[in-house]
């Protein structure tokens, strides 16, 4: 009893992430932003959490009062897509408990993702800052779908979690025009699992999951030059982010997929 302590948890375990912060218990919470969003200044940063916060039941009042805080954010600490242990937070002066993702080969991955592609999409409200407008992210998602079908890989979609419902059912819809069979990734398979376990080829654009796949050997195409014409202020960020980093992974450019 009144002990301070935190405890770090991948942004990817949402769900608890969510239970530990809303115990009658805590008095506080911090968020921790990892992979390439960890190298942006603390105030971007602090920025871009709101719109994932609401998604969090019980957790946005907490917001609103003060209770939450981005003290920590990782910046040049992140060299590498994810090597997070206590030893990681040594500067914070109280006990941090680490619970580190379990990224170990699955068989089932395995068997449900070799041979395919990884269309990992960002939610479409990060591009509110640059003017975005539904139809034209929309017309974006139809030309990666125009790209992609090129390929006798499976196609995968893997939505953020702050992905509106009706806007998941829509993407759906839209790569299915392009190419009937598309599936969504499950929620609860983790991108960096799939990594590690499958033959797959990751699609992405300013994701950390980039950076990990790299790491792993796996092919990573970007589709910033996409999303030049409908989000420029984005893209620039990205852009910026990227040439901070002292860890620069091969990206190819998504235009060239299948050549």
């Amino acid at each position: 009893m009144g002990r301070t302590f935190r405890v770090y948890l991948p942004h990817t375990i949402l769900p608890l992430y969510q239970l530990l912060a809303t115990h009658p218990s805590c008095v506080g919470f911090s968020y921790i932003e990892e992979g390439i969003v960890a190298y942006r200044p603390n105030s971007e940063v602090k920025n871009c959490i709101p719109a994932m916060i609401p998604n969090l039941s019980g957790i946005q009042k907490w917001v609103m009062r003060g209770r939450w805080d981005m003290e920590w954010p990782f910046d040049k600490r992140a060299e590498a897509a994810y090597g997070f242990s206590s030893s990681s937070f040594s500067t914070i002066g109280v006990p941090v408990v680490v619970q580190e993702p379990n990224w170990s080969v699955s068989s089932d991955l395995a068997k449900r993702y070799d041979h395919s592609v990884l269309c990992i999409l960002g939610p479409a409200r990060t591009l509110v800052k640059s003017s975005w407008n539904p139809e034209q992210y929309y017309w974006m998602i139809m030309q990666l779908a125009e790209i992609l079908v090129h390929t006798d890989r499976k196609i995968f979609v893997r939505f953020h979690p702050d992905q509106k419902d009706d806007e998941r059912r829509l993407i759906l819809r839209l790569f299915n025009e392009k190419i009937p069979g598309a599936e969504v990734a499950s929620d609860e398979d983790q991108a960096e699992a799939i990594c590690a376990s499958a033959d797959v080829v990751i699609v992405q654009a300013g994701s950390s999951v980039g950076l990990y796949a790299d790491q792993l050997g796996k092919p990573v195409y970007g589709y910033l030059d996409l999303m030049q014409e409908i989000a420029p202020r984005a893209v620039q960020s990205w852009v910026d982010t990227r040439s901070q980093m002292s860890y620069s992974f091969r990206e190819r450019d998504i235009r060239t997929f299948g050549n």
